[in-house]
Order: C-alpha cells, then sequence, then structure tokens
C-alpha cells in the first residue's frame, strides 16, 4: 500500500505536463491531473496511518535529524 501511494505520486511528474492545443482538451486534463492529485494526497494518508499502526517508531515527530 505505501509503495502504491508514492508510485501515484509519481506518476502525476509523467501524467501532469501535456501540451494541450485546444482549451477545451485542456480543461479536461486539467480536471484529470486534479483528480490523479486528490488520489495521490489521500493515498500517502492512508500510508501514513498503516505506518504509524505496524511501524511507529519510523516516525520523528517534527525534530530534525540534521
Amino acid at each position: 500500500m505505501v509503495n502504491q501511494a508514492f508510485q501515484l505520486t509519481f506518476s502525476l511528474l509523467a501524467f501532469g505536463k501535456t501540451v494541450r492545443k485546444d482549451e477545451v482538451e485542456r480543461k479536461i486534463h486539467e480536471a484529470k491531473v486534479e483528480k490523479l492529485v486528490l488520489r495521490a494526497k489521500l493515498g500517502i494518508d492512508d500510508a501514513i496511518k498503516v505506518l504509524e499502526r505496524i511501524q511507529p517508531d519510523w516516525l520523528v515527530d517534527g525534530v530534525s535529524t540534521n
């Protein structure tokens, strides 16, 4: 699940920038990209919840690791 969340995020890089000639096609493409952004955000939120439950020691709680 965590891998899929990050893969979806990276797919935005591949599908996010496309040149559309027609204004209608451009707006349709922007709507599809916004839908992907929402799915990626929700997927990452779910992945974080799963990781908090099954492996809480990976969290840093806002502490800088530098």
